[in-house]
This record gives structure tokens, C-alpha cells and sequence, in this order.
């Protein structure tokens, strides 16, 4: 990519790498390509993280195209140097997950 910017969605989020979508117009201008940038900021938290991401998987639906994107963890100052915070996010929004999915199969108190 000649250095545009696509704003996307994210749909999914690990240690390793994420899934986003966004419209397929936009992501037209990365056909071709294997690597991207990649930057963006953890909820409640305000350094931004940037670095490198492989283009793993490409899935069109209609007008939106999903990306899956592996995180490029060798560049020393790339994403790899925040996997500290991303693996804390990751555990606290798994933790708030659990708290959701216990109070649905909770009965109701009568």
C-alpha cells in the first residue's frame, strides 16, 4: 500500500493478531498486498499501538470485506513491544466476557 489509511472494525482481538472489516471500496486498494501497517488504541488507554500485520485471510460479504491480520511480533519496535498491555486487555475483556455469559445461566432469584 502507497500510504492511504482504511479505518475498519474490529471484530476479534488476540495476542497474535486481529480481525477486522471494513467496506469493500476501501479495502480494494490493499488487493495485492500481504503486509499493512497497522494502528490503533485500546479502549481506556492512551498510547497507540503501531507495527507490522500479515494479511492472513480475505472474506467479502456482500460490500464488507473481513481481514484476518497477524501481528508482526519480531519487529522489535513494532507491536511486539506492547504485548504487556495487549495481554492485560485481553484477560480483563475476557474476564468481563465470563461475568456476562455467568449472569445469563444464572436462574432468576424468586
Amino acid at each position: 500500500m502507497t500510504g492511504g489509511e482504511i479505518k475498519s472494525e474490529l471484530i476479534d482481538m488476540s495476542i497474535h493478531g486481529m480481525q477486522v472489516r471494513a467496506p469493500r471500496a476501501l479495502v480494494k486498494e490493499l488487493d495485492g498486498c500481504n503486509h499493512v501497517s497497522l494502528r490503533f488504541k485500546l479502549p481506556n488507554r492512551n498510547e497507540e499501538i503501531s507495527g507490522r500485520g500479515a494479511i492472513l485471510r480475505r472474506v467479502q460479504s456482500r460490500d464488507m470485506v473481513t481481514l484476518g491480520l497477524a501481528f508482526d511480533l519480531l519487529q522489535e519496535q513494532g507491536i511486539s513491544k506492547h504485548t504487556a498491555a495487549l495481554n492485560s486487555w485481553l484477560v480483563h475483556r475476557a474476564n468481563e466476557i465470563s461475568k456476562w455469559d455467568s449472569s445469563l445461566t444464572k436462574p432468576n432469584a424468586a
